[in-house]
């Protein structure tokens, strides 16, 4: 078993708007091994993102983590002032951002931005933090030449790779990757997860993984956790989730996605919408959609509890027939 880096337990976040509180985040608890590569999946709006605000502590005016621990290595992110947390920020814990372009000073040169991570952070020259940022973009694939570029003279799966560069700028324990292949074309989107697999296997890096293709997380993850509605829906292994789902969450969005080899079989959809996360159902957020749905699960909420080895889902009534997908 390896050593856990990251241990997020009970975490619940909420978002104050005109309509109330959106309950983003609710009870979510998951833990991640120094080097591994976990997916984080779900429908758009299920909280993936904001889980991702919540661990680097970056949230908006309106967010407010109500309970819950974020452990990285023993230290309680959530109970840091922002000061101390600034200096957990890129140091230990960073973030490669959804939109490349955004992320990116479009009046400054690319590799002045990365340095400038490492000379705020670190007790580093200039001279030197220029020169890891040369190793940084021959380890993402960047000639050293693109560092004196501006960002919109660099296309966009360079742009993804220099927001890589960036967040492996200080060596942190863990880096998530917030959609990093949105936007990008198949073979661009395809190196980008090559990059990444190659920083994590190399660097010892652990990585969380934020999509909502399951078939791109799968590519590059160890293990997958589901979220559906602001809550951990199921956890296993990605071989292990991808042929024998629990949760009829889990059934239902790999039933969504074509196959690539065996036999064909017709697209499932799931029917209904995802709930309000500012009046969710009772009980299990799922039910009001699930086929196997009884008054148990209007009534009570189910635990994340273990059905097989390393195997997690919350659900009263799990599918263990061992029906392949």
């Amino acid at each position: 078993m390896e050593e856990v880096v990251l241990r997020v337990d009970d975490l619940t976040m909420h978002y104050a708007t005109r309509q109330g509180w959106v309950r983003a985040v609710e009870g979510v608890s998951f833990s991640l091994g120094r080097g591994e590569a976990l997916g984080l999946v779900g429908e758009s709006g299920c909280g993936k993102t904001s889980v991702a605000v919540c661990l680097l502590r970056a949230l908006p005016d309106n967010g407010r983590i109500l309970k819950g621990s974020i452990l990285l290595d023993g230290t309680d992110l959530v109970s840091l002032t922002e000061e101390e947390m600034r200096q957990h920020r890129w140091r230990r814990i960073s973030m490669v951002f959804q939109a490349a372009m955004s992320s990116l000073n479009p009046v400054q040169r690319v590799g002045a931005q990365v340095v400038e991570v490492i000379h705020v952070h670190e007790s580093v020259g200039l001279d030197a933090a220029r020169e890891r940022v040369v190793q940084l973009f021959s380890l993402v694939g960047l000639d050293r030449q693109l560092m004196e570029r501006y960002p919109h003279e660099l296309s966009g799966g360079m742009k993804q790779r220099a927001v890589i560069a960036m967040a492996l700028a200080c060596r942190p324990d863990v880096i998530i990757a917030d959609e990093p292949t949105t936007a990008l074309d198949v073979i661009v989107q395809h190196r980008v997860l090559q990059e990444l697999k190659q920083v994590q296997q190399s660097q010892g890096t652990a990585i969380i993984y934020i999509s909502h293709d399951i078939g791109v997380v799968a590519e590059v993850c160890t293990r997958i956790a589901v979220m559906y509605a602001g809550r951990i829906a199921e956890v296993a292994p990605t071989a292990e989730l991808l042929t024998h789902p629990v949760h009829p969450y889990t059934q239902a969005l790999l039933s969504s996605f074509p196959r690539l080899r065996g036999p064909k079989h017709s697209l499932a959809s799931l029917p209904g919408d995802p709930p309000s996360l500012v009046a969710p159902p009772s009980g299990c957020r799922f039910h009001p959609r699930c086929p196997y749905a009884t008054s148990l699960c209007q009534e009570k909420d189910p635990a994340l509890q273990e059905h097989r080895p390393r195997h997690l889902a919350a659900c009263w009534h799990p599918l263990l027939g061992g029906d392949e997908q």
